[in-house]
């Protein structure tokens, strides 16, 4: 059996016998995890994925409130189950092309029916 096991049978025993905390205080009695390898390795991954998802969610979320903005600006108003429908739609893409459309449209219904349309 491989160390990774040890440790992995003794986190489970730990937790079935409610000593996780006591464990992890003598492990970090004895070293410093975070001066191991393995553990900045690990917050180096887990920082990189922090960034791309906040990059990801930050382009969506502000290409969104762009889009909220264009129509109150072009129409003076974004009612409420327009707002609701963009509010839900994950697809940076889509939201792209609903800004788009949005200029391109004369009339409120006309965006509105783009924005059906774009549903399926």
């Amino acid at each position: 059996m491989i160390c990774s096991e040890y440790i992995n049978r003794l986190g489970v025993f730990a937790e079935l016998r409610d000593i996780r905390e006591d464990l992890r205080k003598e492990v970090e009695a004895l070293i410093d995890i975070t001066k191991t390898w393995l553990y900045q390795e690990g917050k180096q991954e887990g920082i990189q994925k922090w960034i791309q998802e906040g990059t990801r969610r930050g382009i969506k979320e502000g290409t969104r409130e762009a889009l909220l903005l264009d129509i109150r600006t072009k129409f003076s108003k974004v009612p409420g189950l327009i707002r609701k429908e963009i509010e839900g739609i994950e697809d940076v893409n889509r939201l792209r092309i609903l800004k788009s459309e949005v200029v391109k449209s004369r009339t409120l219904k006309e965006f509105e029916r783009k924005l059906r349309s774009l549903r399926r």
